[in-house]
Order: structure tokens, then C-alpha cells, then sequence
């Protein structure tokens, strides 16, 4: 089954109008509304007192249009009785400043009463739609982490932080030798005496002291901290609601995908039913790779579900001039809210939820995206949506029969984010940009990938893509070794293995723990400007290419590797900086640099033939991505186009369209935003 809807909020509707828009929704096709995640003062308007009778309603009557419920615990919004209550239940920002009633997520997450309230909420909307057959399951609270609201500083997480440390190292002797506080003499007596972190990296957020330097160990735990008690926070309420929900009733929450990046989506999701994600790509542009990323994360995040099917909470669907206007958010080219909305399904989305339904007339968000405008006429965007469902449920079958296979990953680490966002190597270079190139140039190659964690089996992948794997432990470098060992081929880049578990600096040649995987010593390295800018020449099938490096230089020094790639200029030429090594059955390459993206794409081909990777029989123009769907005995590819101008596509082999099994030609002609299901004739 496949759920398609919107986010819909009928607090803010009369009776008439709901009806209105129930009718609407229904003739569009869509099948889901999302619902009650800022409704809490309308839930329970005065402590212990609740009114569900309006919310039971409205899932009456979308049930009886065949559409289903995602119920929301609407913790994101704390009403005014509570705050008044509570009143040390505010959130501190980096400036020291708590939060006033007035905005969203204003909270603290590890206020004892405020979890203990929250979860609470949670129990009674669970127990009060168990037995609904149409209400499909829950969304914890709203984007955690968002507006800054990832690291609290009051007093109580503190005095949390510390308690947290204390069951970490045991002692501040243990604490005192890992993370080297006699530098600038800051060793400290008791654990009492440490102050959190001043520096910030956390969205939106301004460090009060600009140029203050705390010890990077101390700024790394307090990153995981503060995630960890976040995701506390969440389990309580998914407590409540498995205790008190129905056992059909999915249990999950949206987060930010890579956007805020103050919670470890890894570890947070592990216990919830399915990921589910909020996404805002550009509806103007002409990228779907940076949906891609997203949705190749969602679909590895929670590995006990079927399919690795995921829920998109939140899809961008263009209009508005609201809360983002100044950002240029403009109306989405016509077709883009269609393929994304495919896009996301044939990514592996089981739900997918426009925000929103209806511009809102009044609030913060006043007059943001929406499918229908404030005055609710449907026009083009409508349209959109209603021709997507229709699609939709062309396709229902084939995405039901098949699911997406790669035997390609690329490594994604939390750790390994927070310590280069806590001291940057340079003023461009970015982890997830990174990480989104190399899954970019996968992509234009026509080889589908997974986004993964350390924790998941590396043995299921012909090739594992490891981008700037700054942290790590001797069971990381282990697992890599024996991967390799076992016939995998791994890629690396520069920044490997530097720093340890505790964010100091591995005391080791680089990549530390390392050099006998790859058969290198990094020997010297530096970040890249325009003056320290160097042509770099690869070999690629017998032949030179050559382009500028980027952000990031290393010199690599041969310890049994071949060079495979040098600089060509400045007081480095004749110095290595690719290298390939052969240990046990496999084959382990490390990228001392960013090079040219056309050459770097035709030597990442080469590798992935050598591997035996399976690449798409497509030459695929830019902007054009090929999704890879397995099924009993049948592939099917899937064609997205997102330029805003037609692409030609050049095929190798016999294609026909799914859909009515006709042939397409060799040179295939792919409409501005248009897509095409193919399957081998």
C-alpha cells in the first residue's frame, strides 16, 4: 500500500470548509491527511482536560472518503498553561537567552515534567484512536532539533551533562587523560567544574564569544549528548504510543534528513517502525540528486522494516511567500511537483506528504507553500498533485513487486560531521557536501548507491564509497581491513582516519591504522585556495586527464601501493596523490584530493567496472538519474528527467515502457521534468 497526502490542519477550519477540502483532497486522489502536530492547546485546553471530539471527526470524515490518518503528538507547541506552569521548561540558546511562549520548540528535552507531560498527550491521543482502522500511525512532536533548538544549555542539562560524563569516563582522572586538559591548563578536579561548550555549530545559533576555543573533546561529547537526549525524549513518547496504540498503528517522527544535523538519525530511528523525513529540494532547479541523497539515507536508517520503505512527513510542492520567502523559494516548474513526488516513491517512499494543504491566513508560517493558495482555488499545483496520484497508482504494482537493490554504499558518519564541523579545515568544504558529490558523480555514472552507517554489513556491497572518514576506532579500521580482505573495493578520501573516538588526534602516520590497508603514509597536506590551487593527472583506461584540485591537497608516499594519479605543478609535482593497493582479495584506493569532475567521473567507472558494480545501460545526459528496481525475475529503471529542457537519452539495448509494453527508441527523448518506467524487451 502507498500512501499519498498532505499535511492538513483543520483547527484552523469550520465544519463546512473541512468538508470542502476532505471532497477536494479525495477527487485529487490523495489518500492521507497528516495531522495535529501544533494542536495542543485544542487537545487538552487546560491541564488533565481533553478534547479529542474535533480531531475525532475529522478522521471520520476523511474515512469515509477513503482517506487514512496520521495522527501528530503535538509537542512541538507547548500551550500557554503549560509554559506558565513550567516556567524553568524553556529552552537556552547558545546567547544564554531562554525562550518565551510565543514561537515552536520552545522546550527543554530533558525537562523531567515536560517529558513526563509529553508523554502523557502521547498516551491519551494513542489510546483514544487504537482501535481506528484508518489512522495508519503516529508522528512524534515536529522536527526536532530545528530553529536551534538542538542544544539546550539550561542548568538542568548541565547538571544531565555532567551525571552523562561521569557514567562515561568514570572518573575525571579518565576524563583528564583522554581528552589532554592540560593543554592550556584546563584540567579539571571534579566533574562539576566543566562548563559546556561555548563555540556552536548548531543551525541558526551565534556563539556568544566569537573567538573562544573549547577543547574539542569536550565540544564532541556534548554533540552526543545532547542527541542522545533527544532521542530519550523521543522513546518515551513512542513508549506511550506502542503501550496504548493499536498493534497496526506505525510509530515514527520526521526528521531534517541532512539539514540540521544535531541528532544521530542512525541510532534515533533504529527503534522507530519506519525513518521518516522532511524534504525541500529545489522545485525551480534542475538537481535531483540531493532528493536522491535523502532518499537513499531514509531507505537504510531503520533495517527491520520490509523493503527499507520509509515515510516522507514533509514534500516541498512551491508557492508561498511566507516564513523562507527571502531565500527566493519560487513557484515549482510545471512537472516538478509530480516527478518529485515519484521520485520519492520510486526511491522507496511508502507515504509521501505534501506541506501543505491550504496557505495559512494568519501565524508564522502565513501564506508559506502550499497546493492550494489562501483563497483555496485549485489551480496548477492541484493539478499537479492530482496527476501525480493518478501515476501513482499506475505504478502501485511495480513498486510493490520490486524494491531497489545496489551493491554500491557510501559511508555516512555522525562523528566523523560533528568534528569537522568543530574545527573546519576549510572555509568551503562542508562534510555533507562531500559526501553528496561523490553520491552525485555516482549517480551521473548511472550507479545506484546506499547511504549507510559503520554499523551495517559492508560484505553486501561490491564497492564502498568512504568520504573524509575523519573519526575512528580500531573496530572501524578493523571491519574496513576485512572488508577489503574479503574482495570488496573500497574508495577513501583525504581526511581519514585522523582524530579517535575522544576527538584527539591519532598519534600515527595517516590515514591512521590505516597505511597497511592502503599501502600509503600521507606525508604532507594542506587545504586548497586559489595560490595553493594544483593540476592533478590521473590515468584512466590507458589514458592521462588532467584538472584542477579543490578544498583539500594530500601527498601520498608509496608503501607497496601504485600511484595511479600525481600532481603535475607547483613545488608538489611528481608527488602522489591516488593510490590503489591490493590487500587480501580485494582492492583499497585512496583520494589524497578533490579532482575534476569529469575525470574523476570516468576513473570511478573504470573502478566499478573492475569491480563488477552494475551500471545503468544508459548514457545519462546531465540532470537525468536512473533508479534500479529488482524484482522477482524483473528489472525495471525508471527515468527522471530534471532539467526544465528535453534530454536525450542514449539506451543500450531493447527497452519498453512499462506501461503499455511498447518499445523506445535507442535515443530516447525525455520531456522537461518527465519520467519513464522501462523494462528489458
Amino acid at each position: 500500500m502507498h500512501y499519498y497526502g498532505v499535511a492538513y490542519y483543520p483547527e484552523l477550519r469550520t465544519s463546512e470548509q473541512i468538508e470542502s477540502d476532505l471532497t477536494l483532497l479525495a477527487e485529487a486522489g490523495m489518500n492521507l491527511i497528516r495531522v495535529g502536530e501544533f494542536a495542543w492547546c485544542e487537545l487538552e485546553p487546560a491541564e488533565g482536560i481533553y478534547r479529542f471530539e474535533w480531531l475525532e471527526s475529522v478522521v471520520e470524515r476523511a474515512s469515509s472518503k477513503g482517506i487514512w490518518t496520521v495522527l501528530c503528538t503535538p509537542t512541538a507547541a507547548p500551550p500557554a498553561w503549560l509554559t506558565e506552569q513550567i516556567p524553568d521548561m524553556g529552552y537556552v540558546d547558545s546567547q544564554g537567552r531562554q525562550r518565551p511562549f510565543g514561537s515552536r520548540r520552545h522546550y527543554c528535552y530533558n525537562h523531567p515534567r515536560y517529558r513526563e507531560l509529553s508523554s502523557r498527550i502521547a498516551e491519551k491521543l494513542a489510546a483514544r484512536f487504537r482501535d481506528h482502522p484508518r489512522v495508519i500511525g503516529y508522528q512524534i512532536d515536529n522536527e526536532m532539533a530545528q530553529e536551534g533548538t538542538g542544544r539546550c544549555r539550561c542548568n538542568l542539562c548541565k547538571r544531565q551533562f555532567h551525571a552523562w560524563l561521569e557514567r562515561k569516563y568514570g572518573s575525571i582522572e579518565q576524563l583528564n587523560a583522554r581528552w589532554g586538559t592540560v593543554f592550556w591548563g584546563q584540567r579539571y578536579d571534579s566533574f562539576e567544574q566543566i562548563n559546556l561548550p561555548v563555540a556552536t555549530m548548531e543551525a541558526n545559533s551565534i556563539p556568544p564569544i566569537p573567538a573562544f576555543f573549547d577543547n574539542p573533546s569536550l565540544r564532541l561529547d556534548f554533540e552526543r549528548f545532547c542527541s542522545q537526549s533527544q532521542i530519550e525524549y523521543m522513546q518515551i513518547q513512542a513508549e506511550a504510543l506502542r503501550t496504548f496504540g493499536g498493534p497496526h498503528q506505525t510509530v515514527t517522527t520526521n526528521g531534517t534528513g541532512t539539514g540540521t544535523n544535531s541528532i544521530n538519525y542512525f541510532e534515533a530511528f533504529a527503534p522507530m517502525d519506519r525513518y521518516g523525513v522532511d524534504a525541500y529540494p529545489d522545485l525551480r532547479g534542475e538537481d535531483l540528486y540531493a532528493a536522491s541523497f535523502e532518499w537513499s539515507l531514509a531507505r537504510n536508517v531503520v533495517v527491520s522494516t520490509d523493503n527499507h520503505r520509509f515515510w516522507v512527513l514533509e514534500l516541498a510542492c512551491g508557492g508561498g511567500h511566507g516564513l523562507w520567502g527571502f531565500e527566493g523559494r519560487l513557484q515549482p516548474y510545471p512537472g516538478a511537483i509530480k516527478q518529485l513526488a515519484l521520485h520519492a516513491f520510486s526511491s522507496g517512499a511508502e507515504l509521501v506528504t505534501h506541506f501543505q494543504y491550504l496557505q495559512f491566513p494568519y501565524g508564522a508560517e502565513q501564506l508559506n507553500y502550499s497546493i492550494l493558495d489562501a483563497d483555496g482555488i485549485p489551480r496548477r499545483r492541484y493539478e499537479e498533485v492530482r496527476a501525480a496520484a493518478s501515476d501513482l497508482r499506475e505504478m502501485a504494482d511495480m513498486l510493490e513487486r520490486t524494491e531497489i537493490r545496489c551493491d554500491t554504499a557510501l559511508l555516512f558518519d555522525y562523528d566523523s560531521l560533528w568534528s569537522l564541523g568543530i574545527k573546519p579545515v576549510h572555509r568551503e568544504f562542508t562534510y555533507v557536501a562531500h559526501a553528496r558529490e561523490w553520491y552525485s558523480r555516482l549517480l551521473e555514472s548511472g550507479i545506484g548507491a546506499d547511504v549507510i552507517s559503520a554499523e551495517a554489513d559492508f560484505d553486501r556491497y561490491a564497492m564502498l564509497i568512504v568520504p573524509s572518514l575523519f573519526v575512528t576506532d580500531c573496530k572501524l579500521q578493523a571491519k574496513l581491513k576485512a572488508y577489503v580482505a574479503n574482495g570488496g573495493t573500497l574508495i577513501a578520501t583525504f581526511l581519514t582516519s585522523v582524530k579517535n573516538k575522544d576527538n584527539v588526534a591519532h598519534q600515527q602516520s595517516l590515514p591512521a591504522g590505516l597505511t597497511d590497508l592502503f599501502g600509503i603514509h600521507v606525508t604532507e597536506w594542506e587545504p586548497v585556495f586559489e595560490r595553493s590551487m594544483a593540476t592533478v593527472g590521473i590515468e584512466v583506461k590507458g589514458e592521462r586527464r588532467s584538472g584542477p584540485n579543490r578544498y583539500w591537497t594530500e601527498s601520498l608516499e608509496q608503501h607497496g601501493a601504485v600511484l595511479t594519479a600525481e600532481y603535475r605543478n607547483t613545488f608538489r609535482q611528481g608527488q602522489g596523490v591516488i593510490s590503489s593497493y591490493k590487500y587480501g582479495s580485494g582492492t583499497a584506493h585512496y583520494v589524497g584530493t578533490t579532482i575534476a569532475r569529469e575525470a574523476g567521473k570516468e576513473w570511478l567507472v573504470a573502478l566499478a567496472e573492475q569491480a563488477g558494480v552494475s551500471i545503468a545501460p544508459f548514457q545519462l545526459p546531465s540532470g537525468v538519474e536512473v533508479i534500479r528496481r529488482e524484482g522477482e525475475g524483473e528489472t525495471v529503471w525508471v527515468l527522471f528527467n530534471a532539467n526544465t529542457c528535453e534530454k536525450e537519452i542514449a539506451i543500450d539495448g531493447m527497452f519498453v515502457r512499462l506501461s503499455d509494453r511498447l518499445p523506445v527508441p535507442n535515443n530516447l527523448r525525455l520531456p522537461a521534468k518527465g519520467y519513464i518506467a522501462l523494462v528489458s524487451s
